[in-house]
């Protein structure tokens, strides 16, 4: 770990390795998963003398198995636990230094300073545990009518040639894409929409949000009406601009983003049922767990769609600032700096939420 050279202890080497160990063995007990982790991460890195290090967020999201917004909400935490500090500074990686909790070797020379002590092994104790990821590494989209929609056949190719438009259930969708397996589609859409997996507004809101995405692209829809609900397209922010293929209309982006503050409440909304009916209907500790932690990425992906648009955060998102799509919540998660806007507050708040039930539960 770190820069040890195989000594521990005493006042050369005050955060050696096993000093380093035991520091986060001992708050195993208060600690999430994502902590243990984002502290192995930064224990392996941390100096060996001050117990200081120059790891970046995205250094700690990797490593230890998380979204790099996961791992800054981790760190925030282990700092307000008084278990770091983060010092910020401008245009370079944070320092991260870990602390040392205030307890004295009991019979050690009242004379002398405090020092801290070093765990003495025994064979009688387990080893801490491996930290994991508490993400899943697969998980279905949706939480509720998944196995039904899975399940159903796949529509048929082709489209009855006597079919009148003026019997479409849905009209609205028929203004935006191509008439292709109009009568399947309809049903389909119905059954999403008995399911409760979204409502009639909902959809036809993502619809529209989904032309003026495209409108603002040229005018090309690149998908029917079937695959853009079978692929659960619907769920993403088509009222963002792409800059990249756009650059400098700036007319059109304000455009395309004015009701972003309100597709987010349509989002934070369908998010919070399914938090009320996993409390509610799910009391299977595991199955329970699973869900929380599912709604939970589904969250973070909501919030990476709001930050970065449908292609999602890039690899290296501390310095692309000119790529996000709300530079104010770029600036409040990725530099420290001021707070986020009303839509990724109420994201987080969420993601707040949910984490927390994660926690009550163990």
């Amino acid at each position: 770990m770190g820069n040890d050279t195989g000594k521990s202890g005493g006042d050369r080497y005050p955060f050696g390795a096993q000093e380093r160990l035991h520091l986060i063995y001992e708050r195993l007990a208060e600690m999430t998963r994502s902590e243990v982790a984002a502290m192995i991460v930064i224990a392996e890195h941390a100096n060996s003398q001050t117990g200081e290090t120059f790891v970046s967020q995205s250094t700690i999201a990797k490593r230890g198995g998380m979204t790099t917004r996961s791992a800054t909400r981790t760190t925030a935490k282990l700092v307000q636990d008084g278990i770091i500090t983060i010092e910020p500074r401008s245009g370079r990686t944070s320092i991260i230094k870990m602390l040392k909790p205030p307890t004295p070797v009991s019979g050690v020379d009242m004379g002398v300073g405090p020092t801290y002590a070093s765990p003495t092994p025994d064979a009688n104790d387990a080893p801490p545990p491996t930290p994991v990821s508490d993400e899943p590494l697969s998980y279905p989209v949706t939480i509720t009518g998944e196995e039904r929609n899975a399940s159903q056949p796949p529509a048929q190719k082709g489209e009855a040639s006597g079919e009148k438009r003026g019997r479409d259930q849905y009209p609205a969708l028929w203004e935006v894409f191509p008439r292709d397996k109009v009568k399947q589609t309809e049903q389909y859409l119905s059954h999403l929409i008995e399911d409760d997996v979204l409502t009639l507004n909902e959809a036809l809101a993502a619809v529209d949000r989904f032309r003026r995405y495209c409108n603002a692209r040229g005018g090309k829809v690149s998908t029917t009406a079937m695959k853009f609900f079978q692929d659960e397209k619907w769920r993403d922010a088509w009222q963002v601009f792409d800059r990249k293929k756009n650059p400098g209309s700036k007319k059109i982006e304000k455009t395309i983003t004015a009701n972003a503050d309100g597709h987010v409440a349509d989002v934070v909304a369908r998010f919070r049922s399914k938090l009320n009916d996993i409390k509610v209907h799910i009391t299977g500790l595991t199955e329970r767990k699973t869900a929380l932690q599912r709604l939970r990425r589904e969250i973070d992906e909501a919030e990476d769609r709001h930050i970065w648009g449908p292609e999602g955060e890039p690899p290296k998102p501390e310095t692309a600032r000119k790529l996000a799509y709300c530079e104010q919540c770029f600036d409040a998660w990725y530099n420290e700096i001021g707070t986020q806007c009303s839509s990724g507050s109420s994201l987080r708040s969420l993601w707040d939420e949910v984490d927390d039930e994660l926690a009550m539960r163990g």
